[in-house]
């Protein structure tokens, strides 16, 4: 009971920081993503907060020419994505805080986090210039997104 209880903390502790929950991708969202990326010159891309590494997973093996990172605050799914994305040597996985990364070193940029999260990432944002940002389900309040890519997980991209 007691290793339950330390697993658990060490997933959910996080969410008292971020105020973000685990929010998994869609098959159907990660479809609609993998439509955005170029098939045929190299791009950066990166997840913040990737949780278990599987939207990474998926794109990596489409899209051999991307190099791809995630970023989790979570220990336990930092070590979950990094053995699920174990054997992709276009995949890094980064046990850090969102807001510590400079997102000029990256194309994509990709976000499946609260309004709130959102709001953490804001001014990162709002400083980039020839990026692409693609929030699923969330807006960014502030920013007038340059197109809607609807399903059921909506992608709200924003050309920087």
């Amino acid at each position: 009971m007691e290793l339950i209880a330390v697993l658990f903390l060490l997933v959910f502790f996080p969410t008292i920081f971020t105020k973000a929950p685990i929010f998994l991708s869609s098959k159907e969202c990660i479809d609609k993503l993998a439509s955005i990326l170029p098939k045929d010159k190299p791009f950066r891309f990166i997840d913040l907060g990737c949780g278990i590494g599987h939207v990474l997973n998926h794109l990596s093996k489409k899209f051999p020419n991307g190099v791809f990172t995630g970023v989790e605050l979570s220990p336990v799914l930092a070590l979950i994505a990094a053995f699920l994305n174990r054997k992709n040597r276009n995949v890094s996985i980064r046990l850090t805080d969102l807001r510590r990364v400079n997102l000029n070193d990256f194309d994509y940029i990709y976000v499946f986090l609260s309004p709130f999260g959102n709001t953490k990432i804001l001014d990162q944002v709002c400083a980039l210039r020839g990026k692409i940002i693609i929030s699923n389900s969330f807006p960014f309040e502030t920013l007038k997104e340059s197109k809607i890519i609807r399903g059921d997980q909506p992608l709200y991209i924003y050309i920087r």
